[in-house]
């Protein structure tokens, strides 16, 4: 395990893997297109693009025998990702309530869920996985994969009134993790990109004894803004 595996296990995380239903090993042939790849396909709803690459940062870009990485660790925005020449993409990343910045109000070390957060980590992966399916790197079917881990005994809250409801409504959570993933066609995940991951974040929002009505949730998504 690396040192920025190790920083980002050490708190809550996301875990995310995207990959083609059917294997191909040089699904993209040249190496070198990966991380424009990534860059071209990335999705920036909230001012943090999911995955993180920039044009600054590609000297920061590691090329190893089948696959590209990068890692960031600033503030409290902690990640690495890789995409394979199979066209399979992997990212870990903190949660970002769980250290300090001078970006969020919310006190690191608090054991919460921020409900927008979690609706945005949704929204992006989703957003994300159809543009791979739509490029080289895609296939007829993806398979996606969203965990959350270190879960045990947080809370969710929200960066508005409904926090208040929240913490008075919901329960915490018992377990450590919560996963959820699906096999979806192309043509589904390009044209229900944002109902498939609110139907996800409503899923996670359920293990805290909170289902809230789709529209709830698509109010919360209209606070940032579009693509």
């Amino acid at each position: 395990m690396n040192t920025i595996t190790a920083k980002i296990k050490s708190q809550g995380y996301w875990r995310i893997r995207i990959r083609p239903a059917d294997y191909l090993p040089n699904r993209i042939a040249d190496i070198s297109e990966l991380h424009p790849l990534v860059q071209r396909s990335s999705v920036d709803i909230r001012g943090w693009d999911f995955p993180h690459s920039d044009v600054a940062s590609v000297k920061d870009v590691s090329i190893h025998r089948s696959y590209v990485e990068q890692e960031t660790d600033w503030q409290n925005f902690i990640e690495l990702w890789r995409l394979y020449q199979s066209g399979q993409f992997a990212y870990l990343g903190a949660l970002v309530t769980d250290w300090p910045s001078q970006f969020l109000q919310s006190q690191a070390g608090d054991k919460i869920v921020l409900v927008e957060d979690a609706i945005a980590k949704y929204v992006e992966v989703l957003e994300f996985a159809a543009r791979l399916c739509a490029s080289p790197a895609g296939s007829n079917r993806i398979w996606i994969q969203i965990a959350l881990h270190g879960l045990r005994g947080r809370y969710l809250a929200a960066t508005s009134a409904m926090s208040m409801f929240l913490r008075a409504r919901t329960s915490t959570y018992t377990d450590d993790e919560f996963i959820f993933q699906d096999e979806i066609s192309r043509e589904q995940l390009v044209a229900e990109t944002e109902q498939i991951a609110l139907r996800w974040a409503q899923e996670l929002f359920k293990r805290f004894n909170w289902n809230p009505e789709h529209e709830v949730l698509e109010g919360i998504r209209g606070q940032f803004r579009r693509t």
